[in-house]
């Protein structure tokens, strides 16, 4: 989980999401869809209550998507 995190850090969208702010990161879900495993990640910003999930390639060690999301919106689905 470390090294995942580590390279997730190093995409830009995610280093400018944490820089500067209060953060945590959560893990896991693991899911297998298309031959593909991926590892869903979150980094919370704890300042101001938005998060990025991020889909890693766990095949690739890729980030095959990013999204940002309200905490008071978890449960409702991406949008």
């Amino acid at each position: 989980m470390q090294y995942i995190k580590t390279l997730a850090l190093e995409d830009p969208i995610i280093a400018k999401f944490v820089k500067d702010a209060d953060w945590k990161s959560q893990c896991c879900a693991y899911t297998t869809r298309n031959d593909t495993t991926e590892m869903n990640i979150k980094f919370v910003n704890v300042v101001n209550q938005n998060f990025l999930r991020i889909n890693f390639d766990l095949d690739t060690l890729k980030i095959i998507n990013i999204d940002m999301i309200g905490m008071h919106r978890i449960g409702t689905g991406l949008k």
